[in-house]
């Protein structure tokens, strides 16, 4: 629920979704991670010839790309995929990075479900991982609750920038979280409230993952932004970014 606390929530239907995605192409995509290793920038590369365990887990239940239905009015109806191996090719760069918390009782944060998809990728790939899965718009497809363990996951439609949102999150998973993935509007300022609002709730050796970064100008504000809030938290805590850009 958008105001409230979060709750277990299954959607009766699959015929209520709307597009939350910007349009537009976008030239430059980049992951911002933050956690604790050393300062260091990398390029995403391609996909090899040899499918890595996440993109079995995307053929198995053909998730590959968005597929999205609409009326005539231009209503988002429903729709199924992830574009983690479609033109961003960021499987290979997660297949490594999170190859650190496989077979680990972790804990994850999502923000942005959309579809459910890429929740699918994380649960299995993440076989003893616990999910919180955080959308504003009611687009999670009801075939999530037939493939991932309903013990594992809790999904809530709500917004997650909120500023009353992370009381309610902290209510939920008052032990912090292991893995926060941010992939909601991809704004600036959405990532910065990201940082902001669930930065303090990253356990030790966790990682924050800030998806498509549509500027890279846009990496120094998070930088910043980044900076202004561990001063505030006790640890050491360590940024870099992954660049990618489309042809």
């Amino acid at each position: 629920m958008k105001n409230g606390k979060i709750r277990r929530f299954r959607p009766r239907s699959n015929k209520h979704f709307s597009n939350r995605r910007p349009n537009g192409s976008h030239k430059n995509n980049g992951v911002h991670n933050l956690d604790g290793h050393k300062n260091s920038f990398f390029r995403a590369s391609n996909v090899g010839k040899n499918p890595h365990n996440l993109e079995r887990i995307i053929e198995k239940y053909k998730m590959n790309g968005f597929k999205g239905q609409y009326s005539n009015r231009g209503e988002h109806l429903g729709g199924w995929g992830t574009d983690k191996n479609d033109w961003h090719g960021y499987c290979d760069y997660y297949e490594e990075s999170l190859a650190q918390y496989k077979d680990k009782e972790v804990s994850l944060l999502e923000l942005g479900t959309n579809y459910g998809c890429s929740a699918i990728l994380w649960h299995d790939f993440l076989s003893k991982s616990k999910l919180l899965l955080l959308d504003v718009a009611e687009t999670i497809n009801p075939k999530c609750w037939e493939i991932m363990d309903n013990d594992r996951f809790i999904y809530a439609n709500c917004d997650a920038y909120d500023a009353d949102t992370p009381e309610n999150v902290r209510g939920v998973r008052p032990e912090g979280f292991d893995i926060v993935f941010d992939d909601g509007p991809h704004t600036l300022k959405s990532q910065k409230e990201c940082i902001e609002l669930y930065l303090p709730m990253l356990n030790k050796g966790g990682t924050m993952y800030i998806e498509d970064v549509q500027e890279v100008e846009w990496f120094e504000g998070l930088q910043e932004t980044f900076d202004e809030v561990k001063e505030s938290l006790d640890g050491e805590y360590t940024c870099r970014s992954e660049e990618h850009t489309s042809e």
